[in-house]
Parts: C-alpha cells; sequence; structure tokens
C-alpha cells in the first residue's frame, strides 16, 4: 500500500517537480542531509532454522510472527521455503522451539495491545507522541508480522463497560494506555538527529509513504523573516521535540519571494496535495504577515484511518504555536505535549 502511494503522488505530482525549487528550503539549511528513501525493517529478523512441533516431522521454516496475547494461547506463523504458511500453538512447540520465540519475542521488545472488543496482538511501539491538548495518543506499532499499524488512543482509563457503548472508539486495557504514556513521557534515546526535510512535493510524498509519517507544511514568509527565525531558533534549543518529530513528520517549508508573495505554482502544488491525501485544508494567497508567536500551516496524513479519529486520515489546517514566545504555555505545541504536562 506504501509503494501505491508512492507511484500515485510521483504520476500525480510529477508537472511541478523541476518548478520553484528555490520556493521550498533545502535540507542543507537546517544543516540536514538528503532523505533516505530506505524502507526500514522496524523487527529483528528472524532465521530459517528446524522446527519440531509435538508429534510431527521436523520441518524447516522461518518465523513470521505471532497472533494472539504472548501465553500459552499464543500462536506461532511459520512460513517455509517453498512459501507455505503454518500456525501452530505455542504449547504444540518443543522447549528449544519456545525459548527461541520468547528470545525473538524480546530482542523486538513486544509488548501487547490489548483493545477492549478489538483483540490482543503483539507489537512493537515505533513511536507515541499526545495530540495537542493531551486528551488522546497517536501510537505508530510495528506488529510481529512486521506490518505497520496507527494506533489512535484516549488518554483516559475507561472500564469495559464504556468501551462496549463506545466501538468507534480504539480504547485499551489500563496496562497499555500505561504503557503507550510511558512511551510517550520518555524522551527518545541517542542523538538529536536532523529535521526531515522534503525540498520539494514529491519527496515528500515518497519519504511519508515509505517511513508512514505525516507531512507537515510551513509558510515561514521571507528567509531569515521574524517567522523563519523564530522557528530555526526553537528548533535549536528544543532537541527533545526534535527527537519527537523525527519519527513522525517530514517537513515542506515554503518561503515567498522578497517582495513578499509566494511564488504562483505553490498553491497549486499544496492543492495537489490536498487532493492525494482527500483533504479539505487550504492555504490561499494572502496578504504577508511578519509577526511572532504562530506559523500557518497544515499536516497531512496517509495513515490508515484509525477508529475514533476521522480527521486522521484528512488534512486539517492549523496554526502551530511557538512555545516560549507569548504567555502560553509549551503544551500549546501541536507537535508534543511535555511530560511534566
Amino acid at each position: 500500500m506504501k509503494h501505491f502511494f508512492t507511484i500515485i503522488g510521483t504520476l500525480l505530482l510529477i508537472c511541478h517537480a523541476a518548478q520553484g525549487f528555490d520556493t521550498f528550503a533545502r535540507a542543507e539549511e537546517f544543516d540536514a542531509p538528503q532523505l533516505d528513501m530506505t524502507e526500514r525493517n522496524y523487527l529483528a529478523p528472524a532465521e530459517e532454522r528446524t522446527w519440531h512441533p509435538i508429534a510431527h516431522t521436523p520441518l524447516r521454516a522461518t518465523l513470521a510472527g505471532i497472533h494472539g496475547a504472548w501465553g500459552n494461547r499464543a500462536m506461532v506463523v511459520l512460513t517455509t521455503p517453498k512459501g507455505r504458511t503454518i500456525h501452530a500453538n505455542i504449547t504444540d512447540l518443543s522447549e528449544n522451539d519456545i525459548e527461541y520465540v520468547s528470545n525473538w519475542y524480546e530482542s523486538n521488545e513486544f509488548i501487547t495491545i490489548d483493545g477492549y472488543f478489538r483483540g490482543k496482538f503483539p507489537a512493537r511501539i515505533i513511536s507515541a507522541i499526545y495530540n495537542r491538548n493531551g486528551t488522546a495518543i497517536i501510537a505508530l506499532v510495528a506488529k510481529a508480522d512486521g506490518k505497520l499499524q496507527t494506533l489512535y488512543v484516549p488518554n483516559t482509563e475507561y472500564t469495559e463497560e464504556y468501551a462496549f457503548t463506545n466501538k468507534n472508539w480504539y480504547t485499551v486495557s489500563p496496562a497499555t494506555l500505561k504503557l503507550l504514556r510511558e512511551h510517550a513521557d520518555n524522551t527518545p534515546q541517542g542523538d538529536t538527529p536532523p529535521l526531515n526535510i522534503a525540498e520539494n512535493v514529491n519527496e515528500a510524498v515518497c519519504y511519508a509513504a515509505v517511513h508512514h509519517t505525516s507531512i507537515v507544511v510551513l509558510l515561514l514568509n521571507r528567509r531569515g523573516s521574524s517567522l523563519d527565525t523564530a522557528f530555526r531558533n526553537y528548533v535549536k534549543e528544543n532537541p527533545d521535540a526534535v527527537k519527537r518529530w523525527a519519527k513522525h513528520y517530514v517537513f515542506l517549508i515554503a518561503y515567498c519571494r522578497e517582495d513578499g508573495f509566494y511564488d504562483e505554482g505553490i498553491y497549486d502544488k499544496i492543492h495537489d496535495l490536498n487532493n492525494l491525501y482527500k483533504s479539505t485544508a487550504l492555504i490561499g494567497p494572502g496578504p504577508l504577515q511578519d509577526y511572532l508567536g504562530y506559523i500557518h500551516g497544515m499536516i497531512l496524513s496517509l495513515y490508515e484511518t484509525p477508529p475514533g479519529a476521522p480527521m486522521q486520515r484528512n488534512g486539517f489546517s492549523w496554526s502551530i504555536y511557538i512555545p516560549h514566545m507569548k504567555n502560553q504555555p509549551a503544551s500549546r505545541s501541536i507537535f508534543h505535549l511535555p511530560a511534566a504536562l
């Protein structure tokens, strides 16, 4: 599906690829490398080995996934060299087989996602972030079969009875919510990565499709304007926020000409993005407003629409608040909600 969107996006937007290159920020302007379009493998690979199911002939196969909650009722999925898929209860395997599966489970840092009335499945949390007001957690997880899934989870402990009467929401058990909160609160480990900067619309679409991220479109007025300077300073002064952004967003940053007007083709390109992402968000020509505090922009996502989040697929307009520019708390930033809040 990701490759499908990449191809469609490229065909749809190819006519604009060579126009207005300097309209958008170049990666080097933010000390960032060119975008890596290599698809990531979020799980540790499993090796082909000989399995010894109880009361069955040994067979060569590769562990392809686990279904259900971890424990005696978990189903192990094996793939033979000829492509045959075999499902076996974990208790039907030998002790050595069970130990191998257990080690693979731990090496991938799987947890059990327990969604009320939506089943239980093992998954690795790739990223988790609060929405703007902290009422929900948007999590990207890699399931045991390697497939990515987006969860839009209410950030409130609900009982099973409440979940039964609100099935449109992806409510989870208190234990799962606790794990998602911990991941969203913790600062990602490692050095601060550079921003993911797309230099044109095609790059943004392709990167978003391959890496399962959203596109953030920013209009920063002139290069060196107050908004441009404020955004760059925020990036430098808030490395923890940038670490979170690196897993969730690719930035498409537009600049206007010295006369205060944006390149004529930029609005056509943004409308093309709206059409591709089935969005109703519009950014139209308007007078230049060079003041501190808010940046006009939009966020677009190709995520599969999670239950309870109808706007997650469709783009929508918003203003990005740069914390500390006015007497407003940092929680007003649409990108992250500090753990302290």
